[in-house]
C-alpha cells in the first residue's frame, strides 16, 4: 500500500508530513512524502527558519512522480497545507492525474488554511483554488469548523449548522467529512469531538479531553492520514473514523503523560500500531 501525500515538513518536531509519515510506516504504508513547505519547526515555536517552498519546485517534484508512474501506481493521495496558489493548482493537477488512473482509490483533502482565534493561514487565492479545483476532485475531506465555515460559507455553531455545512461541500464533490475540533454550543465539557457526515447520516465522535502543559501541534495532520488508512483497509466510514481516532488518542494519552510539547511518536509508536482500543471513542448517531 502505497499513499501520495502533499504537504509540509519540519526538521524538528512533527506537523504535516513529519507528523504522518512514521506512523503510516510503522502501520506498514508507503509513503510518498512532497513537502510544500521546510521549515526548522512549527510556528507554535517563538522562532523558526526556512520557508514556503516555490510552487514551481512542488510541480517539478509531482511531475517527475507522475512521469515515473508513481502518482498511477499509488492507493490513495493525501493533501494537506499548500502555501501558495501555484502548489494548489499542482496537487489539483497531481490529483487528477491519479484519479485517471485509479478511478477508485480515495484522494482526501485536509484544507489546512486556518483556525478560531488565528483566522486564515493561507491567502484568499489558496482558498478559491481549494474550492475550485481540490475540493470536486476529493472523496473524503478534513476540515476543522473554521475551514468548514471558510469553504462552505455558512456560519457554524451548532451540531445542525455543521452537518448543513459538510452536506453543501458534500454536494460539490466529497463522499464523507470529518470535521475535527469540532467543539460547538452542544459540546460535552471534558470530550473532544469530532463529526462524520455522509449525504444521508452523521456521526459525533468524541474521546477523553487531554490536558497538556503545552497542547502539542499536528494532531489533524495525522488524524486525515489515519482515517484514509482505515478507509483503505476497507472499514465502513464511521468505524474508520472511530479507528483513526482511537490511534489518535493512544498517542495523546502517551504524549500527556510524558507531558512532550510535541508528539511522543516514539514512545508510543507500538500503541497506535496495535489493534486500536474502541472503548476510548464513543459513538453517536445523529438525526440531523
Amino acid at each position: 500500500m502505497q499513499i501520495i501525500s502533499v504537504s509540509s515538513h519540519v526538521a524538528f518536531g512533527h506537523v504535516g508530513n513529519a507528523s504522518l509519515s512514521f506512523p503510516l510506516y510503522r502501520l506498514g504504508v508507503g509513503v510518498v512524502p512532497v513537502m510544500t513547505v521546510l521549515l526548522s519547526n512549527h510556528l507554535g515555536y517563538e522562532r523558526y527558519g526556512g520557508q514556503i517552498l516555490p510552487g514551481e519546485m512542488v510541480a517539478k517534484v509531482l511531475q517527475g512522480l507522475t512521469d515515473l508512474g508513481v502518482i498511477a501506481k499509488s492507493d490513495a493521495f493525501l493533501s494537506g497545507f499548500l502555501g501558495t496558489p501555484e502548489t494548489a493548482e499542482a496537487t489539483a493537477a497531481a490529483a487528477a492525474a491519479f484519479k485517471a488512473a485509479r478511478p477508485q482509490a480515495p484522494f482526501c483533502l485536509d484544507p489546512v488554511l486556518g483556525d478560531r482565534g488565528k483566522g486564515l493561514y493561507m491567502p484568499d487565492s489558496v482558498v478559491a483554488g481549494m474550492r475550485q479545483r481540490l475540493l470536486p476532485q476529493a472523496q473524503m475531506m478534513t476540515p476543522n469548523l473554521f475551514e468548514l465555515e471558510i469553504l462552505s460559507g455558512h456560519s457554524v455553531q451548532t451540531r445542525a449548522q455543521a452537518v448543513a455545512a459538510a452536506r453543501d461541500l458534500i454536494a460539490r464533490g466529497p463522499e464523507a467529512i470529518l470535521a475535527t475540533s469540532a467543539d460547538t454550543e452542544e459540546s460535552q465539557p471534558g470530550r473532544a469531538e469530532v463529526l462524520l457526515v455522509t449525504a444521508g447520516a452523521a456521526w459525533l465522535l468524541s474521546t477523553e479531553h487531554l490536558t497538556f502543559t503545552i497542547e502539542p501541534n499536528g494532531s489533524g495532520d495525522l488524524l486525515a492520514a489515519l482515517w484514509l488508512f482505515e478507509s483503505l483497509m476497507r472499514h465502513p466510514a464511521v468505524e474508520a473514523a472511530a479507528r483513526a481516532l482511537a490511534r489518535l488518542h493512544s498517542l495523546l494519552r502517551e504524549t500527556a503523560r510524558l507531558d512532550r510539547r510535541e508528539l511522543a511518536m516514539v514512545e508510543a509508536q507500538d500503541r497506535f500500531a496495535a489493534e486500536p482500543d474502541l472503548d476510548w471513542v464513543e459513538i453517536r448517531p445523529l438525526a440531523i
